[in-house]
């Protein structure tokens, strides 16, 4: 039987797009995990015991910040006291404490409770490492069958399920080589730019590849210039490439998608039609997030000859995060300070770029210049929806709950996303396909949604009860949010079919 059957369909991708960056990965995981590489059931218990240790002593340290007095213990009048002044006392959030913690029920939570408490998070939460060091991940590539995983073992493995996906996979395209890649031809006074990135800098509001999968913005601003330019572009993820400047330069503007199943993949804002060509997922560019990566030379070299130039012609740009990458210097936009209620984040817009680029959901703290007036007016989020007023507070949750859980979940999403969300038309998108606007926005940003919209109450340990029937999970959820979220459905409330997350049993808390 092949290999690659016993295998998820993510890990599949993961090494038909680049079984190299793949191996590399494993590889670094056995070596963090074993000395030598070779990785036994008990070094991977050994190590899932050490990545439990750091997180349960990470929930220690916040859990003992609300013990004032240094008594072991914490208090309502502790757990308050660590409230900035001026802002008001929740209740609701000891409450919610005390319900996961106390398990004895008087009121204080000693120190073998807390201890409980941080450890059960710890048994749930990926961690600081973002990973669990489960034996089965690596028993897969055990060839001999011994028990132990050798590097060697690894790679072979990893080499021979490579080598299987072309005939078996539909979902994805051989590794790319210049006979596959037709691509149109440059005008002969153009200057010739390869563009490639990791992601965008904000999520876009369209889907190109379905509602369960995040699409996000590069923004790409070409400078002014005599020559017209030639821009082949590709990302690792779904991505809307939003140009502005002086578009007219652009000669062509040609994008190789990554794979999907639901949509195109990648779409085009800013240029016309006419300006935009597509070829087809995988077929002539690997990715790369930096010039100097040895991918982006071969990528050089191989372009060279089909486009009828010389590699050391080429303009080579690469950017891990793709947000105001200017077009063909390069440089891409220095992030600057902000704040957002209260909170200072890091924003790649500077305030008087911020009203010029008037895609971008403005950040307004409440009551700052600028705010409409009047009792229905509420400060604009990164996600584009309102904040909460005191009729917003849904049954069991203060208004003043809702805010501190958006504010939480906007932090969140401006640390991943920083450029927050775009507003896009799909009719304005140009796409060898479909693309269709978000019926519930990803990440953070669609849990702020369903916050608002009182379909979801936070509970204990930061998870949701959903209280009210939801047409999915937001995409993209569980990436760099609080690990251990979960989301419990009520008796009455059904399950949606389709979307990503951790779900605890109907009815569970």
């Amino acid at each position: 039987m092949p290999l690659s059957r016993d295998l998820p369909e993510t890990t599949l991708r993961l090494i038909a797009r680049d079984p190299d960056r793949f191996l590399d990965g494993l590889l670094a995981k056995m070596r963090r995990i074993s000395d030598d590489g070779a990785v036994s059931p008990e070094d991977a218990a050994r190590a899932e015991q050490r990545r439990r240790a750091a997180e349960r002593a990470r929930q220690l340290e916040r859990l003992f910040g609300y013990d004032i007095d240094g008594d072991g213990t914490v208090t309502r009048a502790e757990f308050n006291a660590r409230i900035a002044p001026g802002k008001p006392v929740d209740r609701e959030r000891f409450d919610k404490f005390l319900a996961a913690a106390d398990a004895d029920g008087d009121a204080v939570v000693e120190p073998d409770e807390l201890y409980a408490h941080a450890d059960r998070i710890a048994a749930r939460s990926p961690g600081l490492e973002q990973q669990r060091y489960d034996p089965h991940d690596l028993a897969q590539f055990d060839g001999d069958g011994d028990g132990t995983v050798t590097e060697a073992e690894a790679t072979q493995a990893i080499r021979a399920i490579a080598a299987e996906l072309d005939p078996l996979n539909d979902f994805l395209p051989a590794r790319p080589t210049a006979a596959s890649c037709a691509l149109p031809l440059p005008p002969a006074e153009a200057e010739v730019v390869l563009l490639s990135g990791y992601e965008g800098a904000a999520l876009s509001t369209v889907a190109t590849d379905g509602m369960d999968a995040v699409t996000t913005v590069a923004t790409v601003t070409i400078e002014d210039g005599e020559r017209p330019v030639y821009i082949f572009a590709t990302a690792y993820g779904q991505i809307i490439w939003k140009l502005d400047g002086a578009v007219d330069r652009v000669a062509r503007f040609v994008v190789q998608p990554p794979a999907a199943t639901l949509g195109p993949g990648a779409g085009v804002v800013g240029v016309p039609t006419g300006a935009v060509s597509f070829v087809a997922p995988g077929v002539c560019m690997e990715y790369f997030t930096s010039r100097k990566d040895a991918s982006a030379r071969r990528v050089a070299e191989r372009f060279a000859t089909p486009l009828g130039r010389d590699a050391a012609e080429l303009v080579v740009i690469g950017h891990y995060e793709l947000d105001g990458v200017q077009v063909p210097s390069g440089k891409a936009r220095k992030k600057t300070a902000g704040t957002f209620l209260g909170m200072t984040f890091t924003s790649p817009v500077a305030e008087d770029d911020a009203t010029e680029r008037g895609a971008r959901t403005p950040l307004v703290p409440p009551g700052a210049d600028g705010a409409e007036p009047g009792a229905e007016s509420r400060s604009a989020l990164p996600h584009g929806q309102l904040a909460p007023t005191a009729e917003d507070a849904s049954e069991g949750q203060s208004a003043s709950g809702i805010a501190a859980e958006i504010e939480e979940l906007t932090r969140e999403l401006l640390r991943v996303h920083p450029a927050g969300v775009i507003e896009l038309d799909p009719d304005a998108v140009v796409a060898p396909g479909v693309v269709r606007p978000f019926d519930l926005r990803p990440m953070q940003a669609g849990l702020i949604e369903l916050i608002e919209a009182g379909a979801l109450r936070e509970t204990s340990d930061d998870g949701y009860l959903v209280t009210q029937a939801i047409p999915r999970l937001p995409a993209g959820w569980t990436v760099h949010a609080r690990p251990h979220r979960t989301f419990t459905f009520g008796d009455d409330v059904p399950r949606p079919d389709r979307g990503p997350g951790r779900v605890a049993p109907r009815g569970e808390d």
